[in-house]
């Protein structure tokens, strides 16, 4: 994560670093690091050491140009989902429906858990199936023909 973030030299610099994504301070230090990432959505350590998982920092930021590392922005996502998130592949909006029958189309699924008093790993996790509503409110994924 780091060397791609920000060595020149690396091979995925050119989607990473020179895109502008960037690690959150606080994960400089691989002690902290470990720490946040044992208590993210969708740790496991057995799926992650037979490559079933991955650390992802898009998926709660759908449609964001720029990706950020931090234990706000990410989760552990199954790896086939996370690679249906690569830049080119934008294609998913999000459609949510309130406990009212209320409904809205969203792409960045932070800022609409900010904006209305949810949370965006608990709207993954509806999302992803674990979980049949957060709050109430339910949650699908709109393929959009781009």
């Amino acid at each position: 994560m780091l060397n791609r973030c920000y060595s020149k030299t690396s091979i995925n610099y050119s989607n990473y670093g020179g895109r502008g994504v960037r690690v959150s301070d606080e994960w400089m230090s691989f002690y902290t690091f470990y720490n946040d990432v044992q208590n993210i959505l969708g740790w496991n350590e057995d799926l992650l050491l037979t490559g079933k998982i991955e650390l992802d920092k898009d998926i709660l930021l759908q449609n964001n140009t720029i990706g950020f590392y931090s234990k706000e922005t990410c989760l552990w996502a199954d790896s086939h989902i996370n690679k249906s998130y690569t830049r080119n592949v934008y294609k998913k909006s999000i459609e949510g429906i309130s406990p009212k029958g209320e409904a809205f189309i969203f792409n960045n699924m932070l800022a609409f858990a900010r904006e209305n008093g949810l949370t965006a790993p608990n709207i993954y996790s509806v999302l992803t199936g674990s979980s049949e509503s957060h709050k109430g409110w339910k949650f699908s994924y709109i393929f959009n023909n781009i």
